[in-house]
């Protein structure tokens, strides 16, 4: 298969002199982004932290409650095409206000049909909020690409993708000392619903007015210019074709599904994991917040540092270096806390939290890298359909592995009513630990995958001999 597909018409070419320049809206815009992909993500794993209540409030399973996350994976994996040409047709600004209205429709929705403690009110609400999530959750390479010089990107990506991480951290975090048993809505949800309906009218408000689809001049000569294309459906789904058709590409696609699927899957059911093991749901909600916090911090930093060596156009910059290293480390990181639950049980929750906080930064460090090497191995396609692309294969990923880890922890895939309480058998002990030495395995996979992903930078490669010839970075600082 080819590694430099040619897009034609769809990307405008590079002149040796280009016209650009930096804006400061750029920061606004990226700040109004990130608060956008926080509430998002914090919505898509509110109930996951208190599966207990959860269940009993409405009565459903913790198959229901793991459904409900559910909804954004297959949410993102049938409309991600649609999306696709909904962002070229009707550009940037107009897609975020959609994303922000369908957030904060979906929060009030919660709150509307709580007093009825109804699921299916729930599920509808969950379902609108997991449609708001696609303008949002392959878009920061494209954001970077369009706003952000070339020495920027990979740092805009990872700040981006660092607030999608908050928002799940926050509510890991947030939820189980906010979410009580009670006899009132006060008592249990009530306060969890009212934060989200806040920040929601705060991002469509912000939204409304900082967001624009491009600036007047692009931050570089590489930068996207498919926001000012006009495309059918078809010619979207030739673009994914083309993406496709290049195999360095689809190897790096395994990884990052198998990556990002198995840390979405594996946050999705990890306080029915642990609780077995005696912990409790604040606990719990702690060791997944340190794991989150843990991964924001690697993702700023080693987004930092890839913008930092690219910068020196090295020939040796690559992005399977870091991929592969931090994918094999997570493995062995995942081995040893596997070793210390079996041996201390629910009595060494700080020594969980450590390797569980390692494990999410290693994890979480290879999203800026993971997705620029995309954008660079099929360079010169969109940044939109690249990111989009591997977003949706990593929640088809994640729909696989939420069934699977449903099924080994419950023994049956019940997403029917419930009330269930947490089983501490010995034999529920064990389902556990089968299920973290099968996310230990896909780790493993994306770690190998990693680093058998070898293609050409394209992107790189052409601004650094743009660089040599004209002996100047194109990064124009603008008001």
């Amino acid at each position: 298969m080819s590694s430099e597909p040619m897009i034609g018409e769809y990307r405008a070419g590079i002149q040796d002199e280009p016209s650009v320049q930096l804006y400061p809206r750029r920061f606004a815009i990226l700040v109004v982004f990130c608060i956008t992909g926080f509430i998002n993500q914090y919505q898509w794993i509110c109930y996951a932290p208190v599966p207990n209540i959860t269940s009993r409030t409405y009565d459903v399973s913790y198959g229901f409650v793991n459904l409900l996350s559910l909804t954004f994976y297959i949410a993102y994996v049938i409309l991600i095409i649609p999306t696709f040409w909904c962002f070229s047709r009707f550009g940037f600004r107009k897609m975020m206000l959609v994303s922000a209205a369908l957030n904060f429709i979906g929060a009030s929705l919660k709150l509307l049909g709580y007093s009825q403690r109804n699921a299916y009110w729930l599920m509808i609400a969950q379902i609108i909020c997991a449609i708001s999530q696609l303008p949002i959750l392959g878009t920061p390479p494209f954001l970077a690409a369009l706003w952000f010089g070339e020495h920027e990107r990979a740092t805009a990506t990872g700040v981006a993708f660092m607030c999608l991480n908050l928002g799940i951290a926050a509510s890991m975090l947030m939820q189980p000392a906010i979410v009580k048993e009670g006899n009132t809505p006060v008592a249990t949800f009530y306060p969890s619903f009212i934060f989200q309906i806040g920040v929601t009218a705060f991002v469509l408000i912000a939204t409304l007015f900082i967001v624009h689809d491009r600036p007047p001049k692009p931050p570089c000569a590489t930068s996207s210019e498919a926001v000012t294309q006009k495309e059918s459906i078809l010619d979207t789904l030739h673009q994914w074709g083309v993406i496709l058709y290049n195999l360095p590409f689809l190897i790096l696609l395994i990884s990052f599904s198998c990556t990002m699927g198995n840390f979405w899957a594996f946050t999705t059911v990890f306080a029915e994991v642990l609780c077995p093991f005696g912990y409790s749901n604040q606990v719990m909600g702690a060791m997944a917040a340190t794991n989150v916090f843990a991964g924001i911090v690697a993702t700023l930093a080693v987004g930092a540092a890839l913008d930092k060596w690219r910068k020196t156009g090295s020939r040796h910059f690559s992005y399977r270096i870091p991929l592969a290293a931090f994918g094999a480390i997570a493995a062995v990181v995942l081995v040893i806390f596997i070793i210390i639950l079996k041996r201390d049980g629910g009595s060494n929750p700080v020594g969980l939290a450590v390797l569980y906080g390692l494990f999410g930064a290693l994890q979480n460090a290879t999203i800026p890298a993971a997705l620029e090497l995309g954008v660079e191995l099929t360079y010169p396609a969109s940044e939109a359909h690249v990111g989009g692309t591997m977003m949706g294969f990593a929640n088809l990923t994640g729909i696989a592995l939420v069934l699977v880890y449903t099924r080994v922890i419950q023994g049956s895939l019940n997403f029917g009513a419930g009330g269930e309480t947490c089983d501490t058998s010995a034999q529920q002990q064990d389902r556990s630990v089968v299920t973290i030495i099968i996310t230990t395995a896909i780790t493993a996979v994306a770690a190998l995958a990693a680093a058998l992903a070898a293609g050409k930078l394209q992107r790189f490669e052409l601004e650094r001999k743009r660089a040599e010839h004209i002996g100047a970075s194109p990064d124009l600082e603008g008001k």
